[in-house]
C-alpha cells in the first residue's frame, strides 16, 4: 500500500513537470521521499511507465524487457518558469532572489513650537503652535531585484496644538498632522524605465508679520522614461533621444489664519507632460507638451485649461561649424474664465567669420489673443561686430518693427552705429570710452493711444520689505489699470492695491512695491501684471538719439561719466506727453578697499535728468564693509541713501536703508558637533511728497546646533512696519528639535 501511494505521488510530479512546468511543480516533488527499497523503485518504474502508456502487468501483457527499455522516454526535463526566464533577462539569480528586500530604515523625531505676537493699529493678536512629530521611511526597498523594482517609502505622525488670542477671544485647536512619501522604479536599469510615486506633506509657517498658514500638499503621479541608450541608437535612426511621459494630480490647500480672520486657499491640477530631447554633435533638439486642468475651489474666477507647447532648436552648421542657428517656438491655449491664447517665435543665427568679424540675425514674434485684446508684435534685427584694431571695436545694426492691435498698429525702423575703445594701463586697471548714435522712424496708425498688455510676468522680490519691488517693461502706462494676480502653484490669486502693493512712478517707469504685509503675495512668487499703457496717435514721426561714455577703472578707484541726448518731436496721449527732447548726465563713482580681513566699498551716482515734460534730479549712495578678524567670526553691514528732486512735475521721492549681520561658526570638533549663529539688525524707509511714507525696522538672530544625529535650532525676530499713520509690530520666536536614527 505504500509503495502505491508513492508511485502515485511520482507519477504525478513527472505528469506536473511535463504539464504544468512551474514552481508548483518543484514544491510538490521536494515534498515527496525519494524511493529507498525495491520495492518503492518497481512502483516508480510502473507509474513511470503508465505514464508512458506501457502496460505494468507482466511479462504476458509487456513487450520483452529489452523493447520496454526502449520505449522507456527519457527523463523530462523541466522548462523554464515565466518568472526564471524574467530573471534571466534581468541578468538575475533566480533561486537567490526573494520576493522583497527591505533597504535601509532610518527615521527621526522631534518637537516644534512657533509663537508670534501682533500689535496693528489698536488691536492685537497673539498665536502659538507646538507639533510632535516621528518620521519612520525605509530607503532603498526592492522586490526581487533593485534591477525590477525598487523605491522609497516614509510615513510621518504627528500632533499639533494651536492657540490663538485675538483682543478678548481665545481659540484652541488639536489635530493630526499626518503625510507619507512613497516613489518606486520599475526596470530602473533599462532604456525604458518608469517611476511612479504619492505624497502627502503637511506643515505651518509663520508670516513675517503675524499670522500662520496650514500647508497640506497631496500629489500622485507616474512617469515613464527612455534613456538615450535605446534601440533607437542601436538602429542608428536617433543616435541620443530620450523621453518622459509624466502625469500627475496635486491638491493643495492652504488654510490661513490672521488676527482671528480665517481663509482657505483649496485648488486641484491635473497636468501631463511629454519631455523628449534628441541631440547630435553639433545639435540639440527638445520639445515640451504640456496639458493643465486647473480647478480653483476656493474663488469663483480662476479655473481653467490649457493646451501647450514649446519646441527649441540650437544646431552649429557651416565651414569649421562657425555658424549657429537657434529656434525657439512656443503656444499656449487657455480656457476658462480668463481666456488667453499666445504663440511665440524667437529665430536667430550667429556667424563667427574670424576672431575680428561677428554678424547676427534675428526675428522675433508674439502672438496674443484674450478678453484684455488682442496683439502682433514682429520683429526683425541684423547686427555686425568687428575689430578694428586691439582696442578698438564697432557695432552696426538695423531693425524692423511691426506691431498690430485692436484699435490699430505701430511700425518702426531703427538704425545704429557704436565705438567700444578699451586699454589696459601699466600701472593696473583700464581706461574705456563707449559711442553710440541711434536713428527710428515711427509710423502709428492706431485709433487709440491705450494699449493693452495680458499677463506680463514677473517675480515677487525673494525678501519682502519696503522699496522692494520691480519696474513694468512699458512706460506711460495707467496706474488706474494695473491688475496683479498672483500665480503661485499655477493657481491665479487676486490681489489688492495698499494691501498686497503699492504702485510707485520713477520717470515714466511703473514700480510695483510689494508690502511685507501682503497676506497673499510670498517672497519670490510668480505674479502675472496685466495693464494699459499710452503711445502717440496717428503720427509719423522720426528721433535720434546720442550717447557718450568715458571712464577709467583702476581696480580701488571707477569713475565713469555718461552723457545722452534724445531728439524727437514732442507728441501726446490721453493729455500726456510721450515724446520730446531730453538730455541726461550720469557721474557714477565706486571705491574699493581689499586689507585682508577687512574689505569696504562705497559708490555713489548722481543723474540728471531734463525734459519739457519731466525733469528731475537723483543722488544715490552706498556703502558696505565687511570685517573677519578670524575663521569663526564675520561682520557686515550695507547701507544706503538716495533722493530724487522733480521740478517737472514737483515732487520729491527717497530711500534709506541699512542692514548688520554678525556670524559665528564653530567648524565640527573632535565630538561631531558644528555651532552656527546669526544676529542682524536693518532699517528701511522710503519717502514720497505723493504717498503715505513707509519705514520697516527689524532685528532678531538665529541658532544652530548639530551634535551628531541631533539637530537644535531657534530663532527670533521683532519688526515694526508704518505705513501712514498704520503701525504693525510683530514678534516671532520658533524652536526646532530633532533626534534621527
Amino acid at each position: 500500500m505504500r509503495a502505491g501511494c508513492t508511485a502515485a505521488a511520482w507519477a504525478y510530479v513527472a505528469l506536473a513537470a511535463v504539464f504544468a512546468p512551474s514552481a508548483l511543480a518543484q514544491e510538490v516533488k521536494d515534498s515527496v521521499s525519494r524511493p529507498t527499497t525495491a520495492t518503492e523503485t518497481i512502483a516508480v518504474g510502473d507509474a513511470l511507465a503508465a505514464t508512458a502508456g506501457i502496460p505494468a502487468n507482466g511479462p504476458e501483457a509487456a513487450a520483452p524487457a529489452a523493447a520496454v527499455a526502449q520505449q522507456v522516454p527519457p527523463a523530462a526535463q523541466v522548462p523554464p518558469s515565466g518568472f526564471d526566464r524574467f530573471a534571466s533577462w534581468m541578468g538575475v539569480d533566480s533561486s537567490s532572489s526573494g520576493w522583497l528586500h527591505l533597504g535601509t530604515w532610518d527615521g527621526s523625531f522631534g518637537f516644534t513650537y512657533s509663537g508670534d505676537r501682533l500689535d496693528s493699529s489698536g488691536s492685537n493678536s497673539t498665536t502659538s503652535i507646538a507639533t510632535e512629530y516621528l518620521n519612520i521611511a525605509n530607503r532603498g526597498w526592492s522586490i526581487f531585484d533593485p534591477r525590477f523594482i525598487s523605491g522609497n517609502i516614509g510615513v510621518t505622525l504627528g500632533l499639533d496644538q494651536v492657540k490663538q488670542e485675538f483682543g478678548s477671544q481665545e481659540q484652541r485647536q488639536h489635530g493630526t498632522v499626518d503625510g507619507y512619501t512613497f516613489d518606486a522604479t520599475f526596470l530602473g536599469e533599462k532604456p525604458l524605465y518608469a517611476k511612479a510615486w504619492a505624497d502627502r506633506i503637511q506643515g505651518y509657517t509663520t508670516q513675517s508679520f503675524g499670522g500662520t498658514t496650514k500647508d497640506t500638499v497631496s500629489t500622485a503621479g507616474a512617469s515613464l522614461n527612455l534613456r538615450p541608450d535605446n534601440w533607437l541608437r542601436q538602429a542608428d535612426i536617433l543616435p541620443d533621444f530620450e523621453a518622459t511621459l509624466q502625469a500627475y494630480r496635486q491638491h493643495t490647500l492652504q488654510q490661513s489664519s490672521y488676527s482671528g480672520s480665517t481663509y482657505d486657499d483649496d485648488q486641484v491640477q491635473n497636468v501631463v507632460n511629454l519631455n523628449a530631447h534628441s541631440g547630435t554633435e553639433t545639435s540639440d533638439l527638445y520639445v515640451l507638451l504640456q496639458y493643465v486642468d486647473f480647478n480653483y475651489l476656493s474663488y469663483g474666477i480662476g479655473s481653467y485649461r490649457s493646451r501647450g507647447g514649446a519646441v527649441n532648436y540650437s544646431g552649429d552648421f557651416g565651414a569649421n561649424l562657425n555658424t549657429t542657428w537657434t529656434s525657439s517656438l512656443g503656444y499656449n491655449d487657455r480656457e476658462g474664465d480668463i481666456p488667453l491664447k499666445t504663440v511665440t517665435v524667437n529665430e536667430t543665427v550667429d556667424v563667427h567669420h574670424n576672431s575680428d568679424l561677428q554678424t547676427s540675425y534675428a526675428y522675433n514674434l508674439y502672438r496674443q489673443e484674450g478678453n484684455g485684446g488682442n496683439a502682433l508684435n514682429q520683429n526683425a534685427t541684423a547686427s555686425v561686430f568687428y575689430t578694428l584694431w586691439q582696442h578698438l571695436a564697432v557695432t552696426a545694426a538695423v531693425s524692423g518693427a511691426d506691431s498690430r492691435f485692436d484699435n490699430g498698429k505701430v511700425e518702426g525702423i531703427t538704425g545704429s552705429v557704436g565705438l567700444d575703445y578699451h586699454r589696459n594701463l601699466d600701472i593696473g586697471g583700464q581706461v574705456f570710452l563707449n559711442a553710440q548714435g541711434n536713428y527710428a522712424h515711427i509710423t502709428d496708425k492706431s485709433s487709440s493711444g491705450d494699449v493693452p498688455v495680458t499677463d506680463e510676468f514677473h517675480s515677487a522680490p525673494p525678501v519682502l520689505g519696503v522699496g522692494n519691488g520691480f519696474a513694468l517693461a512699458n512706460g506711460f502706462v495707467t496706474a488706474d489699470s494695473i491688475v496683479v494676480v498672483d500665480t503661485r502653484g499655477g493657481a491665479r490669486i487676486p490681489t489688492t492695491a495698499a494691501l498686497d502693493y503699492t504702485i510707485t512712478t520713477d520717470g515714466n517707469l511703473t514700480r510695483i512695491l510689494v508690502l511685507p504685509t501682503s497676506r497673499v503675495i510670498q517672497p519670490s512668487d510668480p505674479l502675472a501684471i496685466s495693464y494699459v499703457y499710452l503711445i502717440p496717435e496717428q503720427a509719423s514721426y522720426h528721433s535720434s538719439n546720442e550717447s557718450l561714455t568715458v571712464g577709467m577703472d583702476l581696480g580701488w578707484l571707477g569713475v565713469s561719466y555718461t552723457r545722452t541726448q534724445t531728439n524727437a518731436p514732442q507728441l501726446a496721449s490721453g493729455g500726456v506727453t510721450l515724446t520730446g527732447n531730453s538730455t541726461t548726465d550720469t557721474l557714477i563713482a565706486a571705491l574699493r578697499a581689499n586689507w585682508r580681513v577687512v574689505q569696504a566699498g562705497l559708490g555713489a551716482n548722481l543723474q540728471r535728468y531734463d525734459s519739457t515734460s519731466l525733469a528731475y534730479k537723483t543722488q544715490t549712495y552706498s556703502a558696505g564693509i565687511s570685517y573677519q578678524p578670524f575663521y569663526a567670526i564675520g561682520l557686515n553691514f550695507n547701507g544706503g541713501w538716495s533722493r530724487t528732486e522733480y521740478t517737472v512735475p514737483e515732487r520729491t521721492s527717497g530711500t534709506a536703508n541699512g542692514r548688520i549681520d554678525v556670524n559665528f561658526y564653530a567648524p565640527p570638533s573632535i565630538r561631531y558637533d558644528v555651532l552656527w549663529a546669526t544676529l542682524f539688525a536693518l532699517r528701511n524707509r522710503i519717502t514720497d511728497s505723493e504717498f503715505p511714507t513707509q519705514t520697516l525696522t527689524q532685528f532678531g538672530t538665529t541658532f544652530n546646533y548639530m551634535l551628531g544625529k541631533l539637530t537644535l535650532t531657534a530663532s527670533a525676530q521683532h519688526g515694526d512696519f508704518a505705513r501712514a499713520n498704520s503701525t504693525t509690530k510683530s514678534t516671532q520666536f520658533n524652536l526646532s528639535v530633532n533626534r534621527r536614527f
